[in-house]
């Protein structure tokens, strides 16, 4: 007799025996959670389910880390170091984001959203600077910059929201 395989299992996805311990939250629902809180016309987080990657804010900010690595793949040799931190801080918002998620408490969510909202900062800077040793044309630092001032406003209504 062949056992049918739960593929829905793990600390992250639960499963048909188990849920979030007595007492706790499901960490799965804390974007959620949070997204209830966040209506706003800037477009932070709505109500579009219950993953860290349906957030407006998730999205953006992973559509910014895709085009640094493709405006940044011609780079001079002595370049290199600042565009590796661009891509760093770039995949650093959306690492923030994707673990505070799976925090229970609002506070720890919270420390990350702000965590987030700082790498979105310094990678805004470094687009700037990259401007202005002339590594990067005028107006793709303009557009990015500015989706970047984007995030970091959004992350910071995030925070807040979570703040309450």
């Amino acid at each position: 007799m062949e056992q049918q395989r739960n593929t829905n299992r793990g600390p992250w996805r639960g499963n048909a025996n188990h849920g979030p311990a007595p007492g706790t939250s499901d960490p799965r629902t804390a974007p959620a959670r949070a997204q209830a809180a966040t209506q706003s016309p800037e477009g932070a987080p709505s109500r579009q389910g219950t993953s860290v990657e349906d957030l407006n804010v998730f999205r953006l900010a992973h559509e910014l880390a895709v085009r640094l690595h493709g405006v940044t793949t011609n780079v001079p040799p002595h370049g290199l170091e600042l565009f590796a931190d661009l891509r760093r801080d770039a995949a650093a918002v959306l690492a923030h984001l994707a673990a505070g998620a799976f925090h229970a408490a609002r506070e720890e969510y919270r420390r990350h959203v702000l965590a987030a909202r700082d790498a979105a900062s310094a990678a805004r800077y470094r687009v700037l600077l990259a401007h202005d040793l002339g590594w990067l044309p005028a107006a793709e630092s303009e557009e990015v910059r500015d989706r970047y001032d984007q995030t970091c406003r959004m992350l910071t209504k995030f925070a807040q929201a979570l703040d309450r």
